[in-house]
């Protein structure tokens, strides 16, 4: 069979779209069309075991339970912060421990991170940025060119105030070399960009913030994050006037987004007569 490429009717086009399912768009239209469109996203399930994924989310909720009570490290020592940051994570990580033991190998795994990421923060902060804010649900409404309504919307982990503005930071738990291969093509990784747009004006910078193995280490995109954002921008509308004219989105057979989707049973990639 050759490769599915649907086309949308037009109450089928949805109205808004996140940052993630942007990027879905970008990897792989069909992908974007059976995850956002008929809604197949992977469903939630109880699980017995900690996996990557879920370190990550805790992670998250521990670094924005801190930052939401402390926004600055201020005169306290580190060996304060670090007392704080371990009982913020024995108390994120309790629910998991009591299911399965095997978790507190994760819990090791942070803990070893908490003085290395009091370090970045201390360097941080002293570049002139302050926590702001984190966890934040924005939208940003748009109007297409046959008069139809796109909504872009993202949760930012983190924006920073500074002298120089803002800053969005998007923590990670890949490696810099990873983080830094995933931006190589400027406008490829499309997540930063979005944020940016998201969080306003007055933003100046935007970088991902590697949170791997025994190291904290900040990634930026190259280039101007407002001409990125700009950029993001027009290539979200003229993809969504295509699909609104009738284009198909098409399942396109990449090797490194299919080794990493759970659709390639609707798609049939094996079955490709290409």
């Amino acid at each position: 069979q050759a490769p599915p490429a649907p086309r949308l009717d037009a109450a089928a086009i949805p109205q808004e779209i996140s940052a993630s399912a942007y990027g879905s768009l970008m990897n792989c239209p069909y992908q974007y069309f059976a995850r956002h469109v008929l809604k197949l996203n992977e469903l939630d399930e109880v699980q017995l075991t900690l996996e990557k994924r879920d370190f990550g989310t805790l992670a998250h909720r521990i670094l924005h339970t801190f930052h939401h009570r402390h926004p600055t490290l201020g005169d306290e020592p580190d060996a304060h912060w670090e007392t704080v940051l371990h009982d913020i994570s024995q108390h994120v990580f309790a629910p998991l421990l009591r299911i399965n033991y095997l978790s507190h190998a994760w819990l090791m795994q942070w803990e070893k991170l908490i003085p290395v990421y009091l370090a970045w923060q201390r360097a941080h902060e002293a570049q002139g940025w302050q926590w702001h804010n984190g966890e934040a649900a924005e939208r940003l409404p748009m109007t297409l060119a046959n008069g139809s309504p796109l909504t872009l919307k993202g949760i930012l982990d983190r924006l920073d105030e500074g002298g120089a503005g803002r800053t969005v930071i998007d923590y990670k738990m890949k490696s810099k070399a990873s983080l830094n291969k995933q931006l190589m093509l400027p406008g490829e990784d499309v997540q930063l960009p979005v944020y940016a747009l998201l969080a306003g004006e007055r933003t100046t910078a935007a970088a991902y913030l590697s949170l791997h193995e025994d190291t904290v280490q900040t990634v930026q995109p190259e280039g101007d994050i407002h001409a990125l954002a700009a950029d993001v921008a027009r290539r979200l509308q003229a993809l969504f006037e295509a699909i609104h004219a009738g284009a198909g989105l098409p399942a396109q057979g990449a090797e490194t987004v299919c080794a990493q989707c759970e659709m390639e049973g609707l798609c049939r990639r094996s079955y490709w007569n290409t």
